[in-house]
């Protein structure tokens, strides 16, 4: 969707098109664009003067297309990228995260092959809520944002309900919706603003927005999380990450040791549908589904990009912040589960040390995830 003064565009990669929405207006920022594509590793031709995000590959549009020129009111800009799509989404992503951070403010692009962006028509209709008590699943985690104490130290409340178990309240709405289908073939981002906190009553609520739910997670008048979902999954051209041993001692986590490009240690664990139960307890988790067909819930699988970070460098306290996800397969009991991880950015906001990971999960060498996870490794301490 774009504002009223916007117009989509696309950047053309060879055979493949990356979906652009740009917009003005309060969006506006001349140079949002610009830092868009030059972390991407793209060059630009022209005035830049809109915020844009990518959402997406779009099918083939034959060898040697010429590039389509982004619009705005302002002056027509053309992208030239050698930049993969992947590279350019979670750059682009990141940036509008700094430039749109409440729920009101959503882009989306018509993902119907060989058509505009358009204007999204808006819905009215909500889907039931999903009210729950929040459970803190990592108090004795060796990440100490989740202990009360430490958590005081940089101005929370307390301990932190981990990220990975809030997008798993957020699940709860598409798998209701679409059930397993999406699982085998959806998409969902989510973005963490606010805490939520062990033993507060949180609601999941959602609204149709054409043919994708919106999505918040509320803890009272407080906005906690926000998130998209939809169907079907979106196509990446990008392989995934190759294969990598852990490291036998891990390094601190830093700007040099999290470079772009560094390769992370694979992660491998097994399945066992038995033992879910107790984790489908924690995150507050009714539906059927899970129990009944012997698969994992989205949300236990998503727990492997955070490990692909832990696991791989010494760390403090640490804040998940936002991951986008490519829902791709399910987990069956039993089954070997590998998450394989190379860095895409590292960067310093507000005293903020953050980390954004491409993150393919497989189950028995079958795709399940995909995932653009974004962390502070290393936050900020108050004074």
């Amino acid at each position: 969707m774009v504002g009223p003064a916007g117009r989509a565009g696309s950047v053309v990669r060879g055979r493949e098109v990356v979906r652009v929405v740009v917009g003005v207006g309060d969006f506006g920022d001349a140079a949002l664009v610009a830092r868009v594509v030059a972390g991407a590793g793209a060059a630009v031709v022209g005035a830049v003067a809109a915020a844009c995000v990518v959402l997406g590959t779009r099918r083939s549009v034959g060898a040697g297309a010429a590039a389509a020129p982004l619009v705005t009111t302002a002056a027509a800009t053309t992208v030239r990228t050698a930049a993969s799509p992947a590279r350019v989404r979670a750059v682009a992503r990141r940036a509008m995260a700094r430039r749109v951070p409440t729920a009101s403010r959503r882009f989306r692009s018509d993902v119907t092959s060989g058509r505009s962006g358009r204007m999204a028509m808006m819905s009215s209709t909500s889907v039931d809520d999903h009210v729950l008590t929040a459970f803190n699943t990592a108090t004795a985690s060796t990440n100490k944002i989740h202990d009360d104490d430490v958590a005081r130290q940089y101005g929370f409340r307390g301990g932190l309900v981990p990220g990975v178990d809030v997008y798993a309240y957020l699940t709860h709405l598409p798998v209701r919706e679409w059930g397993r289908a999406w699982l085998e073939d959806g998409w969902m981002t989510a973005r963490f603003i606010t805490p939520v906190y062990d033993g507060h009553e949180v609601t999941a609520s959602g609204r149709w927005d054409g043919d994708d739910l919106d999505l918040v997670v509320t803890d009272g008048a407080t906005t906690c999380a926000t998130g998209r979902a939809g169907r079907p999954a979106p196509a990446t051209a990008a392989e995934a990450p190759p294969a990598a041993s852990l490291p036998s001692d891990p390094p601190p986590a830093s700007a040099s040791v999290l470079r772009p490009g560094t390769v992370l240690g694979t992660i491998v664990d097994r399945f066992d549908a038995a033992a879910h139960t107790s984790y489908l307890a924690d995150v507050r988790e009714t539906l059927p589904l899970y129990a009944a067909e012997g698969i994992a819930h989205p949300g236990w699988v998503l727990r492997f990009a955070n490990s692909a970070l832990s696991r791989n460098v010494v760390l403090g306290p640490w804040i998940h912040v936002s991951s986008d996800v490519a829902l791709l397969g399910v987990v069956h009991d039993g089954e070997e589960v590998a998450a394989r991880a190379v860095v895409l950015d590292e960067f310093e906001r507000k005293g903020h040390r953050f980390v954004t990971m491409d993150v393919a999960i497989s189950a028995d060498d079958h795709p399940v995830q995909r995932v653009t996870h974004t962390a502070i490794h290393t936050p900020r301490r108050q004074a």
